[in-house]
């Protein structure tokens, strides 16, 4: 018994070193598919709401969503956290415009306007 417990020592210990160098070549590797998930996922538009928030909208509604910009003042832009309009109605104002506020139906595609109106539910009380 003792000299198989030594033999499956020497068989691990044999092993490790291998291991440890597939492990690092793997996690070097540009082919991995763990890192493809990622890039996908981190690419999404629904994901990036906030990001297409900040660059169409935050100027008149502000960083926070209380339109207490220059801008949001001069051009009356709503307080987002106050907002109890609907998803299908925040959508259709985002994609036609509302009084002052232009359409970015040009601007940003169905998905990036739905990502900025999940978004906006953020700012919400």
């Amino acid at each position: 018994m003792k000299n198989n417990r030594s033999a499956l020592t020497k068989l691990f210990l044999a092993a490790a070193p291998i291991a440890l160098v597939v492990g690092i070549a793997f996690s070097f590797s540009p082919n991995v598919s763990m890192a493809k998930v990622t890039t996908v996922t981190s690419e999404s538009p629904l994901a990036d709401g906030g990001s297409d928030y900040a660059t169409y909208c935050a100027r008149c509604h502000g960083n926070d969503g209380r339109g207490q910009t220059a801008k949001g003042r001069q051009t009356h832009a709503g307080d987002l956290t106050k907002s109890t309009v609907s998803d299908t109605k925040g959508v259709r104002m985002i994609t036609n415009g509302s009084g002052e506020m232009p359409a970015f139906k040009s601007s940003m595609n169905a998905e990036q306007i739905r990502g900025v109106m999940a978004y906006i539910h953020g700012f919400r009380r």
